[in-house]
């Protein structure tokens, strides 16, 4: 690996001059999107399909990526803290194989900020038992560091991605920077756009200076997410009508329910008590729904100011997904909604399954396509439909997802 690795470092100081979209050193940077999460931790099954992987599999590119076993490591906003536990449950090293692949190409990290991303170094212990990102960022970025003993550099995330001297680069921060307001109704807990541009810039500088070919990847709106559900959509769910959930648990037209008030409202149901009180996050009101979607918006002009002012590419996943929330998708004869269970989203809500995964990666390759000439093919939807938990159990007869 580490011969490969050089001839491909030797490779890369040319093809980083050429202006084009060269693929001999490929990476990926940024955060739970393009890590792979799946339904509530990073492992193996998902991340072999995130939407960098595919990406790179259709490019040709070497990828290797740092895989764990399930059930993986990273918790989900809105869902209750896990202890740590490397490895977990049936489990060997948590690490596969074990002695780990020394250089890994996805260097993302579950539940990484931007700000995070230049400044939160790799740190031993190997697992911190209350700290689930740490654990996150010391499996991904730390070795070979924390195996070759003391005084050796433990780096952040966009160092460990500078060391490497890509060719190119796709970044993608900021969906974890606004998940937890979005999963609490909270637009409080959002970042202040200016404090989060620094934050993006502080990432982009230092891999703009490997004269890197720089791809980088908006947010997508959690409230497209199937994480917001709305009461009409709830209502099918419980098979009552949304007035009867205006009456029995005060949600409006406008409101969101979550995955956890659905479980309660059916948990209220089949027990004869509906309208009793929900747990804290059930719904998120319409008023901060559309105070998060405002500072979304407002976050992804930034992220779009640093890219023109870097001279990267700009791709909108944002408008992707809002077109899935719309409309659906279709793939391979089904059509993936954004409803929850709807095939696009994992049961988190929040984060793609295999087969939305796919559909990212095929707008991300068209876009390449596009602004370089080059000809990539497109990922075959049809195969991982059959093979994504999230979807396989779609009928081709599947509505469109509901209009927003």
């Amino acid at each position: 690996m580490r011969a490969l690795l050089a001839l491909l470092l030797s490779g890369a100081a040319l093809a980083q001059t050429s202006g084009r979209w060269d693929t001999t050193l490929f990476i990926a940077l940024g955060d739970g999107l393009p890590a792979g999460m799946g339904d509530f931790g990073l492992h193996q099954r998902y991340q072999e399909r995130s939407f960098p992987a595919l990406v790179a599999a259709q490019m040709k590119a070497l990828f290797p990526q740092p895989l764990l076993e399930a059930p993986g490591l990273g918790g989900i906003p809105g869902y209750p803290d896990l202890p740590v536990r490397a490895p977990g449950p049936l489990g060997t090293t948590l690490r596969t194989p074990f002695p780990p692949t020394l250089f890994v190409f996805n260097l993302s990290v579950p539940g990484m900020k931007a700000a995070g991303a230049s400044s939160i170094r790799v740190r031993p212990p190997l697992v911190h038992p209350a700290d689930m990102q740490q654990t996150a960022l010391n499996f991904i970025v730390g070795f070979p560091s924390l195996l070759l003993g003391k005084d050796k550099p433990l780096s952040t995330q966009v160092e460990a991605a500078v060391s490497l001297n890509p060719t190119s680069v796709l970044i993608c921060y900021g969906y974890s920077d606004v998940l937890d307001a979005a999963a609490a109704g909270d637009p409080a807990l959002l970042p202040d756009p200016a404090a989060f541009r620094s934050a993006y810039q502080r990432v982009v500088d230092p891999i703009r200076a490997t004269f890197a070919r720089i791809l980088i990847v908006n947010i997508p709106d959690p409230m497209d997410s199937a994480y917001a559900i709305t009461p009409a959509a709830a209502g099918r769910y419980l098979n009552v009508t949304p007035a009867r959930i205006q009456t029995w648990w005060r949600a409006g037209t406008s409101d969101f329910i979550t995955p956890a008030g659905l479980l309660a409202m059916g948990e209220q149901l089949d027990n004869g008590t509906p309208g009793a009180a929900l747990p804290n996050g059930s719904v998120i009101a319409a008023a901060a729904a559309t105070a998060i979607r405002d500072r979304v918006t407002a976050l992804n002009r930034e992220i779009a100011a640093v890219a023109q002012g870097a001279g990267a590419d700009l791709h909108d996943l944002a408008a992707l997904i809002r077109r899935v929330r719309e409309g659906g998708a279709a793939a391979g004869g089904v059509t993936l909604t954004a409803d929850y269970m709807g095939g696009f989203y994992t049961l988190n809500g929040f984060y793609p399954g295999n087969a939305g995964n796919a559909i990212i990666a095929n707008d991300i390759l068209t876009g390449i396509n596009r602004r370089y000439s080059t000809q990539f093919p497109m990922v075959d939807l049809a195969g991982i439909v059959r093979d994504d938990p999230s979807s396989s159990r779609l009928r081709p007869s599947s509505s469109k997802g509901e209009s927003r």
